[in-house]
């Protein structure tokens, strides 16, 4: 049986992904883990970066659930926190804080994330249900094509999610408590169908 792949009804996780793996706008969330309540103007000025980058990477955090945001006579505020009507962003905001206070590395963090800035490594990971699965199974369970099948699973495993061996791949559920919750995040936002 053919898997559809309606991986757009769920595509709230990779889209996160993608846009915090991005070292500026980890550092932004580094920041307003230490310094909550700020206007785009401190947080630039903070950074080193201009407001006008700074506003539109501020937007992006705010729109996947990351940020609340308070006004205060005409500025607007910052701070790192979840928005509860995004079920996913609770969990991660989280991992996140948690991971920054641990001394995790943004690059570590941006490494990470990357594993999951494309819908189709959901899905790939997702269909890993059992071990050992080749790739004539994860193309018939996933519909990608076996290049990219080939190449998502290499980004998985470079970034410890799939182990591979003798042409086959099982599904990892790293130790890392950052890289976990990514993992779950990655499992719960769907079936493959």
């Amino acid at each position: 049986m053919k898997a559809t792949r309606s991986y757009e009804g769920h595509p709230s996780l990779w889209r996160t992904c993608r846009g915090l793996a991005n070292r500026v706008r980890l550092r932004m969330v580094q920041h307003l883990r230490l310094h909550p309540g700020q206007s785009v103007r401190q947080i630039a000025r903070a950074l080193h970066i201009r407001p006008n980058v700074a506003s539109p990477y501020l937007r992006i955090l705010n729109a996947r659930g990351l940020l609340r945001v308070e006004r205060s006579g005409r500025e607007v505020l910052y701070t790192l926190g979840p928005d509860k009507n995004v079920p996913q962003a609770t969990p991660l905001v989280k991992s996140l804080r948690s991971a920054l206070a641990s001394g995790c590395s943004l690059d570590r963090l941006f490494r990470s994330l990357t594993a999951f800035t494309h819908p189709r490594r959901e899905v790939l990971f997702r269909a890993l249900e059992e071990p050992g699965l080749g790739l004539r199974d994860l193309k018939r369970r996933t519909g990608i094509s076996s290049g990219a099948l080939r190449r998502h699973l290499r980004k998985l495993t470079a970034r410890g999610f799939v182990a591979s061996g003798k042409s086959a791949y099982t599904r990892i559920v790293p130790q890392d408590a950052f890289c976990r919750a990514l993992a779950e995040l990655a499992l719960a936002s769907g079936p493959v169908k």
